[in-house]
């Protein structure tokens, strides 16, 4: 190998290892840089799931006190339709 080549190579060698070295460096300060808002975002996240589980909480009460009124008005409906048909049944007896 001649000299030339040997600087070559070096140069080369030095290069390759610079680019790592100043590629490791940003990576670590981009890093730095995002891992609060990363942080930030993820307690965020947090809160908001914590918000939809509350409102679907929320929801299935209503859901619940609905399906009861339901079935109470038609319970009441039921009632009523039975009390209708025994005024018919009596109507008819009378004619």
């Amino acid at each position: 190998m001649t000299k030339d080549e040997i600087i070559k190579f070096w140069i080369e060698f030095s290069d390759e290892n610079y680019k790592d070295m100043a590629a490791e460096s940003f990576m670590k300060s981009l890093e730095r840089f995002l891992t609060p808002q990363l942080n930030e975002l993820k307690g965020e996240l947090k809160a908001i799931n914590a918000r939809i589980d509350a409102t679907n909480n929320r929801i299935d009460e209503l859901d619940k006190r609905i399906n009861i009124r339901f079935d109470s008005m038609s319970e009441r409906i039921n009632f009523l339709s039975e009390k209708i048909d025994v005024i018919k049944d009596v109507e008819r007896l009378k004619f």
